[in-house]
């Protein structure tokens, strides 16, 4: 437990150091300190391989969800954790290594005690120790015994100690063993990652989801809708004109979590508390899409609406329709929005969008709508917009409606449709109705 609990928070430490502190440094674009693998370094040499390699994995995969990444940590963490017994045998030597390459405990360059037959030590052969002296190696102790009994000496005999070939033969069977486990281990490490490269290799270069998701996460687009085109009379007078206006819309999932003054804007949008909540809780079902809560706001209304500086909502610039002669309504028609309807039969239409419903309105729909345009606005990590992305290469500006002459004089229509104020009825039938009698 003494040993345990500096390594547990030598792992946290180098955790909350990679998080909160070397992810935030920004040296270059190519250069990312991965101090996390310093845990992994300071584990003690006596560490065994399959202990080694989970601390690895458990290190890779406790990065990749603090930092989100698709397994490139764990495959950092495990390539370190498998490559570090090899590189301690080639720092502190082979003879210091023990089966697998782990280093023994001690300093470098001294040799082993416990090796299975020492042929450099020629002065311990002639040592009178025990033969199950520990620090005597097994050939050692059975050359000792072997002239001890040639000499006399009776304190050790080769046929009352046959446990000095046991100590041989099971340390050469260890040995092979410990060789075939650690073979094994190899080829398991190297297909667990041969299939995460694989997987690493079809996310970068293949699959487009992940980039997608991030685009999604940093860029908000927002649409620029077109000023619709105007409808004059035979003279160039309005007929039908469009007023600029405004669309108030909410994206849930950037609300500002400690909350806003509801009564506030339901005030300056003119809109009541219960609509607002109504709306939020429908935009709650896909917190990351716009959704609309009120259209139709005034320019002064959109001003004291900035000031206020609400966290998640946003204006989008529109048009209304306006009619400065109040004539030929069944003529011009009028404009409404879209219907789940016309949704389905015409695809290029948008929830939201504004069609002519009727009269020229909707016989010239194609000429008077326009194209609509996009703008690409950058997002930091708190979700406050810094500008438009790439400055604005991705943007493109709406195309106004194309205008309408009519041959319809104004003041003639205005004449007419007074002088038939009041009358019910064609006039063809009171006049055939006189006739007859």
């Amino acid at each position: 437990m003494y040993r345990t609990l500096p390594y547990l928070g030598l792992f946290a430490a180098t955790v909350l150091l990679q998080v909160f502190l070397f992810d935030n440094l920004s040296i270059s674009v190519y250069l990312n300190p991965l101090v996390y693998i310093a845990f992994l370094i300071l584990l003690p040499l006596e560490t065994l391989p399959v202990v080694l390699l989970g601390a690895g994995l458990l290190l890779g995969v406790t990065m990749d969800f603090a930092m989100g990444a698709a397994g490139i940590n764990t495959i950092a963490t495990l390539l370190v954790a498998f490559l570090r017994p090899t590189l301690a045998g080639l720092t502190c030597g082979r003879e210091n290594a023990r089966e697998g390459g782990i280093p023994l405990v001690g300093p470098p360059g001294r040799a082993g005690l416990h090796q299975l037959c020492p042929r450099t030590d020629a002065a311990a052969s002639r040592r009178l120790l025990p033969a199950r002296s520990p620090l005597v190696g097994t050939c050692t102790a059975y050359g000792g015994a072997h002239r001890r009994q040639l000499r006399g000496d009776r304190r050790v005999r080769l046929d009352r100690g046959p446990d000095l070939h046991g100590p041989i033969l099971g340390s050469r069977m260890n040995g092979s063993e410990g060789f075939v486990r650690m073979r094994t281990l190899q080829v398991v490490v190297l297909l667990i990652f041969a299939l995460l490269l694989g997987r690493l290799a079809y996310i970068q270069l293949f699959d487009s989801r992940y980039d997608e998701m991030a685009l999604v996460n940093v860029l908000r687009p927002e649409v620029q809708y077109p000023p619709r085109g105007e409808v004059y009379d035979r003279n160039g007078e309005y007929l039908v004109q469009s007023r600029e206006c405004y669309d108030l819309m909410v994206v849930y999932h950037d609300l500002d979590r400690a909350g806003f003054d509801t009564m506030r804007l339901c005030d300056i949008v003119g809109i009541s508390r219960q609509k607002l909540e109504r709306e939020l809780a429908s935009a709650r079902v896909y917190p990351r899409a716009p959704r609309l809560v009120t259209n139709y706001i005034s320019k002064e209304e959109k001003l004291r609406f900035d000031e206020c500086n609400f966290r998640g909502f946003y204006t989008v610039y529109r048009t209304v329709r306006h009619y400065p002669r109040q004539i030929g309504g069944n003529l011009l028609g009028y404009v409404g929005e879209v219907t789940p309807n016309m949704l389905k039969r015409y695809p290029s239409y948008k929830a939201g969008d504004y069609v002519g419903i009727s009269g020229v309105e909707s016989a010239y729909e194609p000429e008077l709508r326009g194209t609509k345009g996009v703008k690409v606005l950058e997002r930091d990590t708190h979700g406050a917009i810094k500008g438009s992305y790439m400055n604005g290469m991705y943007d493109s500006l709406p195309v106004p409606g194309s205008y309408l002459v009519s041959t319809i004089d104004a003041r003639l229509q205005l004449l007419g449709e007074e002088l038939m104020r009041g009358k019910v009825g064609p006039p063809w039938r009171s006049s055939h109705r006189r006739a007859r009698s």
